[in-house]
């Protein structure tokens, strides 16, 4: 973000570009709002990022990769609460919410493990973040029974995903 900054689709979220657990965003719904958020944020020394706002259903998404790139899980949970970090949701079988896992991972193959944060509207599914480490959706991965070291350390080529579903 910069002084000529200019953003035509709001709503617009502000975040900074380096941080966690959605600390210090910042929410415009009007072009007056924006103006003054970007004059404001353009002041601090954190560097800000804009996104358009999606408004639905906030999901969290644990991908389990090997060390070759290949898929080996998948944990989506539905968010029902956060306080800067996810603190209550469900697990998710969501067909939409996979879909969209699967087709990032199919584009952008790494490998470890890392978490995609995106929001589903009318059955469309916007990723509006991706981190490449563990995030606190890992636990409930753990407890479904998917390890995230075995998974890294599973020298297979195939992927035989698997989907926590909470079930």
């Amino acid at each position: 973000m910069n002084n000529e900054s200019k953003f035509e689709g709001l709503p617009v979220i502000f975040k900074p570009c380096f941080g966690r657990g959605s600390r210090g965003i910042f929410h415009a719904e009007t072009q007056d709002e924006f103006e003054a958020l970007k004059n404001y944020l353009l002041t601090q020394e954190e560097l800000f990022i804009t996104q358009q706002k999606v408004h639905g259903e906030e999901y969290s998404v644990q991908v389990l990769v090997n060390s070759r790139g290949i898929l080996k899980g998948i944990t989506p949970i539905l968010i029902k609460e956060k306080r800067g970090s996810t603190t209550s949701g469900v697990v998710s079988n969501n067909t939409e919410v996979i879909k969209a896992c699967l087709n990032f991972h199919e584009v952008f193959r790494t490998s470890g493990t890392y978490n995609i944060q995106l929001m589903l509207n009318k059955d469309q599914a916007y990723i509006f973040e991706v981190n490449p480490r563990v995030s606190t959706t890992m636990c409930v991965s753990l407890f479904g029974g998917s390890d995230p070291i075995d998974f890294y350390f599973d020298s297979g080529i195939e992927e035989n995903i698997i989907i926590v579903t909470g079930k």
